[in-house]
């Protein structure tokens, strides 16, 4: 396989997902108590939380099999959704790693602001990635639901996780 076409696959829409994986692994310890693993899951009903992981899973796998281009308007589109929600996950996530034991942090809509700026950024690289690498019928609208899937039963998670502590 030469370079050009290894960089082809390379060069695709997962790489729009390292910023918040990092953000997550590096401050995640520094959240408040809730979003610590054994918390985190308490009380959460099983089919919820193999619902959550499968769409997870789906979530964060299939944009490795989309090319990652800005040509089209759509795309353009894209990225000002997935930057606008990447500034608002950071912003959503600052007042939970610096002040974890604040108001914000230990209220419902603070749990839960991650959450709705991570599906601008999942909008964002649905819109970007509008194709796969292979010959897939492959729709970004299936992504986008899949993605909005994903949200709603991981607020679920957090709403059932938040009353339950």
């Amino acid at each position: 396989m030469t370079y050009l076409k290894l960089k082809k696959y390379l060069t695709n829409c997962f790489l729009l997902l390292i910023p918040v994986l990092v953000w997550n692994v590096i401050f995640r310890r520094y959240s408040p108590e809730f979003f610590h693993p054994k918390t985190y899951w308490e009380g959460v009903h099983p089919v919820i939380k193999i619902l959550e992981s499968i769409l997870l899973f789906f979530v964060l796998v299939t944009p490795l099999f989309m090319p990652l281009k800005i040509k089209r308007k759509v795309q353009k589109t894209g990225l000002f959704l997935y930057f606008t929600g990447l500034a608002g996950y950071l912003l959503a996530w600052r007042p939970l790693v610096l002040y974890p034991d604040g108001s914000w942090s230990n209220d419902l809509a603070g749990f839960i602001a991650p959450a709705l700026s991570f599906m601008l950024i999942l909008i964002g690289i649905a819109l970007i990635g509008d194709r796969l690498f292979f010959k897939f019928p492959y729709k970004k609208s299936i992504y986008i639901v899949i993605s909005c899937l994903y949200i709603l039963f991981h607020i679920s998670h957090i709403f059932i996780s938040h009353s339950a502590n």
